[in-house]
């Protein structure tokens, strides 16, 4: 069983590591937010020119046991990015440049040495970790184009040439193929916002998200949101407060040797909108789930514990 778990965190560390900038960015702006205690319409508001910065965080510690084997892991990765607006029609869409500023991220696994990551320094690559601080180095600058709608929904994702080659050449050996325009298009569409309510909400409304598809190397991870308006911030007017229900499964994959279950599950966050300025100004989650993996008869327990923070930064 100890080579079951290895194999496991052997797939899953750079994996982890190698997460899309982009796919992260994406999936931490987990939906717009609800309304004031009389009925509202919400809308993003966007002006030509202007540019926002937000910064994301977010950790995961994971602990396995199996085969009198217990092994935990922690990782903290925070990205730093951009949505420079480029023009705005009369309708209200916007048409957005994002682009990738920093990364940092922080991978321990006793006893492993630790990978401490920050795309900002000018220090050498830790000896060991050419590939994975050659990946990370890459995605910095990585651009893609999208349009907006004044209600949330994201449509028209334009990768470059130049992008598109980039993550291919850095990529994991015989992984590169897997990088297509379409793959990438794919993702981000799963893990970009949902769409306001047409409709005026009130409190006690709620609405859900596309559910996003994560692929694990033994299973699909199927992550279900739920939204629900909880009224203005009593301190601030222009605040509008969302919670967030978070619920997962796991689908198998067609041949695969391990089978995974999830157990046992909680997952909940909040989310805030200044509905003056129309913007999404931070998204806060934490999810707890228990999963059995399944390899010739043994099982291993993981569990994992996530949570993340995005915040719009002045």
């Amino acid at each position: 069983m100890k080579g079951t778990a290895g194999s496991l965190r052997g797939a899953g560390r750079w994996r982890c590591a190698r997460v899309s900038a982009l796919l992260v960015a994406a999936a931490m702006l987990a939906g717009p937010a609800a309304a004031a205690p009389a009925a509202e319409v919400l809308r993003w508001k966007f002006r030509p020119g202007e540019t926002l910065k937000f910064s994301v965080e977010q950790k995961v510690v994971m602990s396995t046991k199996g085969a009198e084997v217990e092994r935990k892991s922690t990782r903290t990765h925070t990205l730093d990015f951009t949505w420079k607006v480029l023009s705005v029609d009369t309708s209200g869409e916007a048409e957005i440049t994002h682009r990738i500023e920093r990364i940092r991220l922080k991978s321990e696994e006793p006893p492993l040495a630790t990978f401490d990551f920050d795309s900002a320094s000018t220090a050498p690559p830790q000896p060991g970790f050419e590939g994975p601080t050659r990946e990370l180095k890459s995605q910095v600058g990585a651009e893609f184009t999208f349009k907006m709608k004044p209600d949330g929904e994201i449509t028209d994702i334009k990768l470059s040439e130049e992008t598109l080659k980039h993550l291919r050449e850095t990529a994991p050996q015989g992984a590169g193929e897997a990088i297509t325009e379409k793959s990438i298009k794919d993702s981000l569409i799963q893990a970009s916002p949902p769409a306001f309510p047409q409709e005026a909400v009130e409190p006690g409304k709620t609405w859900t998200a596309r559910p996003a598809r994560l692929p694990l190397p033994f299973a699909i991870l199927v992550m279900d949101k739920t939204f629900t308006y909880q009224g203005s911030d009593s301190g601030s007017p222009n605040v509008r407060l969302v919670g967030i229900e978070v619920s997962a499964k796991t689908e198998p994959i067609e041949g695969a040797d391990i089978k995974a279950a999830i157990r046992k599950q909680e997952g909940k966050g909040s989310l805030t909108l200044d509905s003056e300025a129309g913007k999404v100004t931070s998204v806060r989650m934490s999810q707890k789930f228990e999963m059995a993996i399944t390899f010739m008869g043994q099982t291993v327990e993981q569990t994992t514990e996530m949570t993340s923070a995005m915040t719009l930064k002045p």
